[in-house]
């Protein structure tokens, strides 16, 4: 699940970056918008996403631990971009360029696949140490899980 996960998010956010910049981009500035297209879908990648698939295939997956993964992810996400392209993105207040990134070559437009594993790992490890939902709960999240009342499957 964490690699399909995975290779959702990386072809999510690389796909507008990849079209735009090599085929349709006659400028420099527009590539560098697509680059910022890229940032906001690492964003996505980071908070969203491993929530999202979270809570339609791990059912001991639950709200607590699903924001503080969100909230996990998303922040060391935007710490890492922040400490490449400047807080909230001034120039000349950056630490790091994408030329020289802080963890090995991780660009910070890339950066998303990390946050989406920290943000599974924090829901996991949260989830696990916080007590159990209600029974009548799991069986609500059961039930929208499960359809039902659609019937068998029927061959043509």
């Amino acid at each position: 699940m964490l690699l399909f996960t995975l290779s959702l998010m990386i072809g999510t956010a690389g796909l507008p970056h990849v079209i735009m910049r090599f085929f349709t981009v006659p400028r420099v500035a527009d590539a560098c918008w697509s680059a910022g297209w890229a940032l906001a879908f690492g964003l996505a990648a980071a908070a969203i996403f491993p929530a999202l698939m979270m809570g339609i295939f791990l059912p001991k997956i639950y709200n607590t631990g699903a924001v503080a993964g969100m909230l996990a992810g998303l922040t060391v996400t935007l710490l890492y971009i922040f400490l490449h392209k400047g807080r909230f993105f001034i120039s000349d207040t950056n630490s790091f360029t994408d030329a020289d990134p802080l963890l090995g070559t991780i660009k910070s437009t890339l950066f998303g696949a990390v946050g989406a594993a920290i943000n599974f790992s924090v829901a996991h490890v949260v989830s696990n140490s916080t007590k159990p939902l209600p029974e009548e709960i799991k069986d609500l999240m059961q039930s929208v899980r499960i359809p039902c009342g659609a019937g068998s499957a029927q061959d043509h």
